[in-house]
């Protein structure tokens, strides 16, 4: 019973034992490493997310029409109305070859594979048409045909051209027998604001996760003023120039002397005398 007891004793004596304190393993990444690893994870799949996205639709083509108040005249000189012909084409040459007949009836054999697109609009004199449209991405050329009345003598077609990446606006002049097509072109325009949302919020996540705070707030730099500091004011004496008087000088007179001619005298002579018979 002794000895139970002194074990018992024994065992109450004994001190816990310390927990050693945590060590952290030298092969273990740390939290900031796994951020960053995440975060340029979620970068590479957000690049080939946007990499195998379809390009964007070219935007919409703007149209406007402007009839002249004496468009298309009869043969009493009256405007009247006029039915315009809009083609979207691969290629123009086809239709710059054409006549206006072969084209107005037989359009689609003449064109063949270079005619994308047509509409047919009348328009009045004086009105004013505006549309937009979106062109078969493979339309290089807009091209325009006024059905006058006085065919031979009208230049009734016109072309643009809108190969160049952008936006466009074509604007269509019928005159009283001419039609011309002028474009307003404005350049792609870079898409600088999906940039700034992808580099924004890594920037944020990145200085979060090594311990610096996304915005640091700067001291104030205390103000100092200058003290004020008068010039003295510096007087300049007057100085008098002294005058100078100029002696005056007396030119002396010269005399010229009298130089007398000798007098010359001229011998006279006689003519002799003619008696006249």
């Amino acid at each position: 019973m002794a000895r139970l007891s002194a074990s018992a004793f024994a065992c109450r004596r004994r001190r816990p034992r310390r927990k050693r304190p945590f060590q952290r393993r030298a092969d273990l990444p740390n939290a900031s490493c796994r951020i960053v690893v995440v975060l340029l994870a979620l970068i590479a799949l957000s690049l080939a997310s946007c990499a195998t996205s379809p390009p964007k639709a070219p935007p919409a083509t703007q149209f406007t029409l402007n009839a002249s108040p004496k468009l298309n005249p009869n043969v009493e000189g009256r405007p009247s109305p006029v039915i315009v012909r809009i083609y979207q084409l691969a290629a123009r040459d086809d239709f710059d070859r054409a006549g206006f007949f072969d084209l107005y009836d037989h359009d689609k054999d003449v064109l063949g594979g270079s005619a994308l697109a047509r509409t047919d609009i009348a328009i009045r004199p004086g009105e004013q048409l505006h549309f937009s449209h979106q062109l078969d991405p493979k339309t290089r050329n807009v091209a325009v045909m006024a059905a006058y009345r006085d065919i031979e003598a009208a230049h009734w077609r016109a072309v643009a051209d809108i190969s160049a990446p952008g936006t466009h606006a074509l604007s269509v002049a019928l005159g009283a027998s001419s039609v011309a097509i002028s474009d307003d072109y404005k350049g792609p325009q870079a898409d600088w604001g999906a940039l700034k949302k992808l580099v924004m919020p890594v920037w944020q996540a990145l200085g979060g996760a090594s311990g610096v705070p996304s915005t640091v707030a700067m001291p104030e730099m205390p103000k100092v003023e200058m003290p004020k500091v008068e010039m003295p004011k510096v007087e300049m004496p007057e100085v008098e120039m002294p005058k100078v008087e100029m002696p005056e000088v007396e030119m002396p007179k010269v005399e010229l002397p009298k130089v007398e001619l000798p007098k010359v005298e001229l011998p006279k002579v006689e003519l002799p005398k003619v008696d006249a018979q």
